[in-house]
């Protein structure tokens, strides 16, 4: 009975349906509730007729007046294309975060962007195809603190941000270059694949001020000696996590890979985590953990 009460009530007028609730106690109990279902209803309605008149329409072109540009503080662009802005098109001089998604152009359209934002302080690049190229910032982004590059096809990042405090890479084992980052906090790299030394001495020379470095290597190959006349020093790391996955050829030098710490002479807590990558699937893990 109550579900026949509730089907007749939502087919009714909200003032038709309100003369009902003196017929019987029932219809009062009912009352709240049908008048929800209805504007929930009429709410999808609403929707629904607004995307079937834009059924199989694109969006071609994203206009903006200067004025609206100059106000924007937080933007997030998905498969579109930054190449060729109108003459007047001077950057986002207040656009404080910016999210940029899957996009198809070229490192320079990209770099052309971002030196036209100097007021940005958050940025993730995320599964953007540059066509296997570099991704350099020499343009100086001052008020920067966080940026992230996710699943990009690039050969190499180095940006031009003094007061980045917290950098994380998700994708191929490439050059990281921050090395005017002098504020760097912390630092989450994750490689497919990389030689763990070698991986190593790419973030001794681009990233020499971290203070808190996560490192995961999917694929690690491991050797038995660290380069001994390397001079480079992670001066200012406190903090540093290793999560690395090795064949069972590599079960033999993992104590050898320790000799990296002669990198790290202000190191006050260590963490490593070493899984067994034909036990992955399983998180089979054998964990050092130092402090």
């Amino acid at each position: 009975m109550q579900d026949v009460l509730y089907k007749i009530a939502s087919k009714l007028p909200p003032k038709e349906f309100a003369r009902t609730s003196i017929l019987s106690g029932e219809w009062r109990c009912i009352n709240s509730s049908a008048c929800e279902f209805w504007n929930v209803w009429e709410y999808i309605s609403e929707v629904d007729a607004v995307l079937q008149k834009h059924q199989n329409k694109v969006v071609e072109a994203l206009q903006f007046d200067p004025g609206s540009i100059s106000r924007l503080q937080d933007m997030q662009l998905c498969f579109v294309s930054l190449r060729s802005p109108p003459p007047w098109f001077k950057g986002f001089p207040n656009l404080k975060r910016l999210h940029l998604q899957i996009l198809r152009d070229n490192r320079k359209d990209l770099e052309h962007l971002l030196s036209l934002c100097r007021a940005l302080e958050w940025l993730c690049i995320d599964r953007c195809n540059l066509g296997d190229d570099a991704l350099t910032m020499d343009t100086p982004l001052s008020r920067l603190t966080y940026l992230r590059v996710e699943r990009c096809r690039l050969t190499k990042i180095r940006f031009n941000a003094v007061n980045l405090a917290t950098f994380e890479y998700d994708g191929d084992f490439i050059p990281i270059d921050l090395v005017s980052s002098f504020k760097l906090k912390s630092a989450n790299i994750e490689f497919d694949e990389a030689v763990f030394h070698h991986a190593l001495v790419s973030l001794l020379n681009g990233l020499p001020n971290v203070q808190n470095l996560t490192l995961k290597i999917g694929l690690t190959c491991l050797e038995k000696e660290w380069l001994r006349d390397n001079p480079l020093k992670f001066s200012n790391l406190r903090h540093l996590q290793l999560i690395i996955f090795v064949g069972a050829e590599g079960d033999d030098k993992i104590l050898y890979s320790l000799s990296f710490l002669r990198a790290t002479p202000s190191i006050e807590k260590l963490e490593i985590h070493v899984s067994d990558i034909a036990f992955l699937c399983l998180f089979s893990s054998k964990s050092i953990l130092l402090i």
